[in-house]
């Protein structure tokens, strides 16, 4: 596996360069995120897992465009949390994005699965799946079930659980069939999953 940490859109001496969704988010997959996973012998066509933060008011939908057309459609799963501006230590960046990815020997084992609108990809039994969203976590967290199946697993088996929320009050009360860490955010409910098939 190759693990890129949260990138944001600075040049190499740390200034921030581009600005707004858009160009940030294009500045951070070609000059950041690219670069990264070429020194690793990966590449975008292995990205496992993105995970997004967008600072302030920045457009989720907007994000998605873009996203997917640098990643000539074929975007890896993603997860999109509104996080409160300013973040990421700075008052000029509103996108960071971190990845998860295959090295290129593993990039044969690679197996993509989508149901509905939730995209996953697993690699050797390790599960990750996109950001679901729903009315309530029951809801979103429904959606990863057929996804789980057809890995040949269950939501027992989630790995790590993150459930970012607007103040959602039925969060500490909800029984689900894995532990979760719960994270407030300026906007949203979003449910983040790992999980894991047993191999015979």
């Amino acid at each position: 596996l190759v693990f890129v940490a949260g990138q944001l859109a600075r040049n190499s001496s740390g200034a921030v360069v581009a600005y707004g969704t858009a160009d940030e988010t294009a500045y951070i997959f070609r000059r950041r995120l690219l670069p990264a996973l070429e020194a690793a012998d990966s590449g975008p066509e292995l990205v496992l897992k993105a995970q997004v933060y967008l600072s302030g008011n920045e457009d989720p939908d907007r994000f998605h465009r873009v996203w997917h057309n640098l990643f000539e459609g074929l975007a890896p799963p993603t997860t999109v949390v509104a996080v409160r501006h300013p973040a990421f230590l700075t008052t000029e960046a509103t996108v960071e994005v971190n990845l998860i990815a295959a090295h290129r020997s593993a990039g044969n084992r690679i197996r993509r699965i989508e149901r509905g609108d939730v995209r996953a990809r697993m690699l050797d039994g390790l599960l990750f799946v996109g950001g679901l969203d729903g009315a309530d976590l029951d809801q979103a967290v429904e959606k990863a079930r057929p996804v789980f199946a057809e890995a040949g697993t269950e939501l027992a088996n989630v790995a790590r659980a993150l459930v970012f929320h607007a103040g959602h009050r039925e969060i500490a009360a909800a029984k689900l069939p894995f532990r979760f860490t719960a994270v407030e955010v300026q906007a949203g409910l979003t449910v983040d999953l790992w999980g894991y098939a047993p191999q015979p």
